[in-house]
């Protein structure tokens, strides 16, 4: 049986750089408090990359200079409140990329004012024990 929902596709990047990799603080449901790849929801019109290049600008103050490699698309279902209380189903679709650089950057570290706390660059030897788990799937994903 279907059930009706909203759908959601967002886009995220897995940045890489001298052993270490770029996170974004989540601090909305469905990932609040968790570490997750920075990027975010598409806006109407929106292709995949455009999406991408804006949710980077926004919670990273960053900017590629060459197309990232599509390596995942992941899907998963949550609920949200809407505004009269009721919790209604999303099923989410999350693509995401890689982009690997030559140096670390510097990062936006006080968020977007939106769904992200901020960035941060972490070992990949010693990443946050609350990852989300688009971090631990792309991170597979790219490696193998």
């Amino acid at each position: 049986m279907m059930t009706a929902g909203r759908r959601r596709v967002s886009a995220y990047a897995l940045i890489r750089a001298q052993g270490q990799v770029l996170l974004s603080l989540v601090n909305r449901h469905p990932f609040k408090g968790l570490w997750s790849l920075p990027g975010g929801g598409a806006e109407f019109g929106e292709m995949p990359l455009q999406t991408l290049a804006r949710e980077l600008m926004e919670e990273a103050a960053l900017a590629l200079d060459r197309e990232p490699e599509l390596i995942a698309v992941f899907s998963d279902t949550y609920s949200l409140p809407r505004s009269d209380g009721v919790e209604e189903p999303v099923q989410a679709y999350r693509i995401v990329y890689r982009a690997d650089l030559p140096g670390v950057v510097p990062c936006k570290m006080d968020g977007d004012g939106d769904s992200s706390d901020g960035c941060c660059w972490f070992p990949l030897d010693a990443l946050p024990h609350n990852l989300s788990y688009i971090v631990s799937s792309a991170l597979a994903r790219a490696s193998g």
